[in-house]
């Protein structure tokens, strides 16, 4: 397996350049991994961020970063999950105990104008969720638990949503579980809900979260997912080969409803002739 250094988009050659041009749908993606039968959903009908495949039902095969749902990904490749856990690697320790104290349960939401509870002198305060002794004692280690995983994100558009592109591979190198109602989840969602910190140190709430919304988080586990980007799967794999079907063709609109492989043709076909395809 090809040892070389990772080559980023910008230099890689013509057709990754093509390949990474392309945008998709949710369900251009979903169609991808599960050809035949429809993917399973949350329990509010929705996307899940974590996936598993038709092919492998019971483990991780990709992620759909959503947009503005992970804060924590372009600076420390770290995600807060709840949903589909099932299909991470089976955790080895116990799940620390929930804590039965009121007080968790009914901490107070943060709001935009309430940041006494949200803000932290210290900058540390800001990199991992606290996390009991239990969990600590349990700590994986900082080696792979699974990999390659295909990752999609959500571009930025001020006018449209649910444009994705390929990003790359990555493997799942550390994973942490939070008990439901726990003060390590208070602060998780504390941090998940808050933009990156400032130069003063202090966190500031992204929006208020409604009453309903929080106690339903709250009420859940969680998994906190640290990765690494996967270098030979970069340059061994090459893109994952989704067919644009629904979604969104390349960068300059083109080339809806086309494959990967027919875009590619198209880009030889310009070559051969002289001009620029795409």
């Amino acid at each position: 397996m090809s040892k070389n250094r990772y080559v980023p988009p910008a230099r890689r050659n013509p057709e990754s350049a093509v390949l990474d041009k392309l945008k998709y749908s949710v369900d251009d993606i979903n169609a991808h991994y599960w050809p035949h039968t429809p993917p399973p959903l949350s329990e509010d009908r929705q996307s899940t961020t974590l996936n598993a495949s038709e092919a492998d039902p019971y483990s991780l095969r990709y992620l759909l970063l959503f947009r503005g749902a992970n804060r924590r990904w372009t600076s420390d490749r770290i995600i807060f999950a709840k949903t589909n856990l099932e299909v991470l690697p089976e955790v080895e320790h116990d799940i620390p105990t929930p804590s039965q104290k009121p007080s968790i349960m009914d901490a107070p939401i943060p709001s935009s104008d309430d940041t006494a509870s949200i803000t932290s002198s210290s900058k540390e305060a800001w990199k991992s969720p606290s996390v009991s002794e239990n969990a600590k004692k349990a700590a994986k280690p900082p080696v792979p638990l699974t990999g390659p995983l295909t990752v999609f994100e959500e571009e930025y558009s001020p006018t449209t949503r649910g444009e994705f592109h390929f990003i790359g591979y990555f493997r799942l190198i550390r994973q942490d579980r939070l008990a439901p109602g726990s003060p390590e989840v208070v602060r998780m969602l504390e941090q998940k809900w808050s933009t990156p910190p400032r130069r003063s140190g202090q966190v500031a709430m992204v929006k208020p979260r409604n009453p309903e919304a929080w106690q339903k988080s709250l009420g859940h586990e969680w998994a906190v997912l640290k990765f690494e980007r996967d270098e030979e799967a970069e340059e061994d794999l090459g893109a994952p080969g989704v067919q644009v079907i629904g979604g969104f063709g390349d960068a300059g609109g083109e080339g809806r409803g086309k494959s990967v492989n027919e875009l590619l043709d198209e880009m030889k076909l310009g070559s051969e002739s002289g001009g620029v395809a795409l």
